[in-house]
């Protein structure tokens, strides 16, 4: 993973279901270094509101988070889950730049479950396909134009300036998975469990499936006659072991 100049400094921003995470990173000889760490948990869902009241909500709890954490820039990149995107590998004709740029557009239309003028649109070259040597593979990926707006929306009332919107199936990817072997990364949220197939740093698959953490405490809860926070700690204990 690459840090960006300390002129384009920015800090990664997570919002979830059940909670805000925030995290910045310094420059550390050749690795990055945490120079610091935020969460704060908010009311159930109230990223999933489209009212603007709630956006205030959350734009208020973000900037305070950020205040608290000492975060030293008002730029941020924000993480989108699994289940907000939409994204293939492609075979595409071996074109330049610009050509591949006019070209994805039309074979977009063939892979993304909306109308193209309701996404946005971005695109990955991976390298030579492995079975055809007059293509190459291309990471397609796109949100609901709908989707960047809120966040952009959100981030702004915060008084933050929004660098750009990362999947975070391929920044996990990127940070969790070296570069030579394939691995599969389980990631758990509240209310869904995203899903990422990974071989050499690149998401074959993406998915997200409806079995969050709150599913798993609810059995916790029937089968052991605990409450909510008791189900939380015997899961952080325990884990999610058959034993």
């Amino acid at each position: 993973m690459e840090l960006k100049t300390e002129e384009d400094n920015y800090f990664g921003l997570d919002l979830g279901n059940s909670g805000i995470r925030v995290v910045q990173l310094k420059k550390s000889g050749d690795k990055p270094a945490l120079a610091t760490y935020g969460d704060v948990e908010t009311p159930f869902a109230l990223l999933t509101s489209d009212s603007p009241v709630d956006q205030d909500k959350l734009a208020e709890i973000i900037k305070k988070l950020v205040n608290d954490a000492n975060i030293s820039t008002k730029n941020v990149v924000a993480g989108l889950k699994a289940a907000n995107v939409f994204s293939s590998v492609i075979n595409m004709p071996k074109l330049s730049s610009q050509e591949l740029a006019h070209a994805i557009r039309f074979q977009a239309d063939k892979y993304i479950p909306m109308a193209l003028d309701q996404a946005k649109l971005d695109y990955f070259v991976i390298g030579q396909s492995p079975t055809k040597e007059e293509e190459m593979e291309v990471l397609l990926v796109a949100t609901p134009t709908n989707m960047a707006t809120k966040y952009l929306n959100i981030c702004q009332k915060a008084g933050l300036e929004l660098m750009a919107l990362d999947i975070n199936a391929i920044a996990q990817a990127r940070s969790l998975v070296p570069g030579d072997i394939s691995a599969v990364i389980v990631d758990f949220g509240s209310l869904a469990t995203d899903i990422t197939v990974v071989a050499s740093q690149i998401p074959r698959l993406i998915r997200s499936v409806n079995v969050g953490a709150k599913s798993f405490k609810r059995v916790v809860r029937q089968n052991l006659g605990l409450d909510e926070d008791q189900a939380s700690q015997f899961i952080q204990k325990f884990g999610l072991l058959q034993t």
